[in-house]
């Protein structure tokens, strides 16, 4: 959450330190996975505003994500090059 006042990058600082926590989570091998919560609408309001009194953040501040942590459930195998379909990939042109 951030306190709206601190500044108007709060989304883009926001996105980046949820990076950061999830790519921490994969390193210690714990499950994570990003909820999406701006601009999204809950059961009755906006998904910001029940998730702040469900966790009792005052106002003037805002939810962006949250970050579930877990177990992993599974397992994937990794892909390597040859499971990539090149033809797909587009240089310099649309």
């Amino acid at each position: 959450m951030v306190k709206l006042e601190r500044g108007e990058f709060w989304i883009e600082d926001g996105a980046i330190a949820s990076g950061y926590i999830l790519l921490a989570a994969e390193q210690y091998d714990v499950g994570a996975c990003w909820v999406h919560i701006r601009n999204r609408i809950g059961r009755s309001r906006s998904s910001d505003e029940e998730i702040r009194e469900l966790l009792g953040v005052p106002d003037g501040y805002a939810v962006l994500n949250l970050i579930a942590l877990g177990g992993k459930g599974e397992r994937k195998n990794g892909y390597s090059e040859s499971d990539f379909d090149f033809s797909k990939v587009h240089r310099e042109t649309f």
